[in-house]
């Protein structure tokens, strides 16, 4: 999934990289020390990008009218009672969230 996000918007990866060096650099992403971890700082880059409307939530996707059930969507999937499935064709997801939203191009890396 993190993959699907990184090449849903070209923007995505450089934010990313700059991120995870920035948190390097200032001895803030190192767990056994009591800070997050790696990834959780690139989970909240994803979260701040949905938030914005840049990327879209692919697990929401699922739901949308336009997802053809018996083509793009998997067995369902649960971990602990919450379902995990999210769409996994790019271009479908990229469709659906452009139609949906117009091209966010405020945000320069």
């Amino acid at each position: 999934m993190l993959k699907l996000y990184s090449n849903f918007d070209d923007r995505v990866r450089p934010l990313v990289y700059a991120v995870k060096y920035w948190t390097k650099r200032r001895h803030i992403s190192d767990p056994p020390s009591g800070s997050l971890s790696s990834y959780s700082h690139v989970i909240m880059v994803i979260h701040y990008l949905q938030h914005i409307h840049i990327l879209p939530s692919l697990q929401d996707l699922i739901h949308h009218e336009n997802v053809d059930h018996t083509k793009h969507v998997p067995k369902p999937h649960y971990y602990n009672a919450y379902d995990c499935r999210f769409v996994g064709d790019l271009e479908l997801a990229r469709s659906i969230f452009y139609a949906d939203h117009a091209k966010n191009e405020t945000l320069t890396v």
